[in-house]
């Protein structure tokens, strides 16, 4: 006798064969450690692994998943202070995730110290140096840190203040990225 399961039947056991399948990954915990299972638009989806095999969420386009993105830029300035911001939202946290500071040269060369202020650990310091030259390009100083870096408090700005790089410098900018939450 030759049987055949009809198509549509074989179609159905197969995507509950599939589910099955996947949701008994889901639900197994990895001993010491949680696994990632990607998902729609770059969220992931671990479970838990005190063996309760509830499910959370971790990221959703490289940010936590109920986190708003936000950029701040001084725009061009010339021979002045360029500081940009993540401003204050009322009962929500500021992220900062990285920072860029690009510039032209000066009549001397110079070297200034940059802040980065607002953040939970204190005034953080960094160099940025312009070359010798009006219209010489510098190097750009571009930070990212691995793990964002939250404010001190709810409810405050984080800033990135670039001193003026001196006379004959012409551009100057300071850009500043990060998440509220």
């Amino acid at each position: 006798m030759n049987s055949t399961i009809p198509r549509p039947v074989f179609a159905l056991l197969l995507a509950l064969a599939l589910a099955l399948g996947i949701a008994a990954g889901l639900s197994t915990s990895s001993p010491g450690a949680d696994r990632g299972v990607s998902g729609m638009g770059g969220m992931l989806v671990y479970d838990r692994s005190d063996g309760t095999g509830g499910l959370y969420t971790e990221s959703f386009n490289g940010f936590p998943w109920d986190a708003t993105p936000v950029t701040g830029s001084s725009g061009n300035v010339a021979a002045a202070t360029a500081a940009a911001s993540l401003p204050a939202v009322a009962s929500r946290t500021n992220y900062v995730c990285g920072f860029a500071l690009t510039s032209g040269g000066a009549t001397a060369a110079a070297t200034v110290s940059v802040t980065l202020t607002g953040v939970i650990t204190g005034t953080m310091t960094f160099n940025h140096g312009a070359q010798t030259g009006a219209g010489v390009p510098s190097p750009p100083t571009i930070v990212s840190f691995s793990r964002c870096v939250p404010a001190s408090a709810v409810n405050t700005a984080i800033t990135v203040s670039m001193p003026s790089l001196g006379t004959g410098n012409t551009n100057a900018s300071a850009n500043i990225w990060g998440f509220l939450k």
